[in-house]
């Protein structure tokens, strides 16, 4: 039974002895322990030092002997466990036990040697349970070689599991029953970022995994310059991404790679490919790496309005249809913004397109008159002046009411600029939707938020 326990090194490690029990049956773990090690230090040359730090696999003055010393270790754990330095809880999983140090010849990144510093009381390791060290074993085949580094998501639930048994471990498996493998298993990607990405959009299709928060350990235990980043994917993008791939996937995609960064090369919009100086196609494998705007805004809660309303202005002036509904799910899922507001901004784009009609359709002044809004009182008097004139238009209703701008147009905290980036993206899919062209839209130099500008 596959037991969390938080902690990412063991958990993978465990996941390994659960995908081992279910192809290797009757067998104890020791006997896996025996096989594994075989794998290490007959298959992988001991290629191991950016996990087990000076191992007996990995030390070169203990090579000979490596396969003897890694036995007697862990037949000296499961039986007596004389080696034991204590009895308590496991620094991991909180089993009371017989308890082991752990240096970084066993729990990557713990500290060990010149690092005793990193405990309390100079000890020399941490102290876990027999249990816990054996599954740190594993853990090699649980992670991926990515650039200079490992990479390794973090288990923690069913779903995450089954996933990254299927994609890395069983690969693992199959590799070294062929004889085809010769050290960690190589990523497609060196870019963790990228990498993260990719895995939640295999976890959405493949997997059928809705909500989710990832996190992507990279790092590496080598020598004297140990260091681990930690990327996470929240849950609310997440779910965002699962909502876009299965609703709007093709128009997802258009708008994510556009925003990749790539020296000497411009994006067709005709054929929605890259293409370099020589007007060549740039394949998807020769930029993946490269860094996508998207993608770090959306890892570091960077505000995707203005990136949107620049997106469909360009897709209006370049006639191309593309649906907003993925900037809808941006709005609700990650913006966590009121289905009220949202549903009033769209109320007034639909006013304003019918106060431009009765102004002898003259679209291009209305949408002129909200994008040339730099500042905060510049968009507080558009409205009003759109207030006047629709009343002077005969309308019953009152194209807003003080209630609603109060509370749902600008509620506190509110951006003025993100409100009017939403606005003219909603009108622009109202051009599109009406059939309204040949608009000689201006160039905007538009303006960003502002610490103390922004407010309303």
């Amino acid at each position: 039974m596959f037991m969390i326990t938080g902690d990412p090194f063991v958990d993978a490690g465990n996941a390994v002895i659960e995908e081992l029990k279910r192809v290797f049956k009757n067998k104890s773990i020791i006997d896996f322990i025996d096989m594994v090690s075989d794998w290490f230090i007959h298959n992988w040359k001991g290629k191991l030092d950016s996990l087990q730090l000076n191992s007996n696999i990995t030390n070169v003055h203990k090579r000979k002997r490596a396969k003897q010393a890694t036995m007697d270790f862990f037949n000296d754990l499961h039986g007596k466990g004389n080696s034991s330095v204590s009895f308590g809880n496991c620094r991991i999983c909180g089993k009371e036990e017989k308890l082991f140090r752990a240096g970084r010849d066993i729990y990557p990144l713990s500290g060990s040697g010149a690092f005793v510093n990193y405990h309390h009381c100079h000890e020399e390791g941490i102290l876990i349970c027999k249990d816990c060290i054996a599954k740190l074993f594993f853990l090699p085949l649980s992670v991926l070689q990515m650039g200079g580094n490992l990479a390794l998501l973090h288990l923690t639930n069913d779903k995450t599991i089954n996933y990254w048994t299927e994609k890395v471990i069983k690969t693992n498996l199959n590799k070294l029953s062929q004889g085809i493998s010769d050290g960690i298993l190589q990523s497609d990607f060196k870019n963790p970022k990228n990498a993260l990405f990719n895995m939640a959009t295999d976890l959405i299709i493949n997997f059928n995994c809705e909500r989710e928060t990832l996190q992507l350990y990279y790092f590496t235990n080598y020598a004297a310059k140990p260091n681990c980043e930690i990327y996470i994917l929240p849950s609310p993008v997440f779910s965002y991404l699962n909502k876009v791939l299965k609703s709007c996937k093709k128009d997802w995609y258009l708008f994510f790679n556009k925003h990749y960064k790539i020296n000497k090369a411009e994006w067709d919009d005709i054929n929605e490919v890259w293409r370099d100086k020589k007007n060549d196609e740039i394949d998807y494998k020769d930029y993946k790496d490269n860094k996508n705007e998207i993608v770090e805004k959306l890892l570091n809660g960077v505000n995707l309005v203005p990136t949107f309303r620049k997106f469909y202005r360009e897709c209006f002036l370049k006639h191309k249809n593309v649906s907003t509904l993925m900037f809808d799910y941006y709005l609700k899922e990650v913006k966590n913004m009121n289905a009220e507001q949202i549903q009033l901004i769209k109320k007034l784009g639909n006013s304003i397109i019918e106060i431009a009609k009765k102004d002898d359709n003259n679209f291009k002044k209305y949408l002129t008159m909200i994008e040339s809004a730099s500042k905060a009182f510049q968009l507080r008097a558009v409205i009003i002046s759109l207030i006047k004139k629709h009343y002077l238009n005969g309308e019953k209703e009152p194209l807003i009411t003080l209630e609603e701008y109060v509370n749902y147009l600008f509620p506190d905290g509110t951006y003025w600029s993100e409100i009017r980036d939403i606005l003219i993206i909603y009108l622009y899919e109202l051009l599109h939707k009406k059939n309204i062209e040949g608009i000689n839209v201006e160039e905007i130099n538009f303006t960003e938020p502002e610490e103390e500008l922004t407010e309303f």
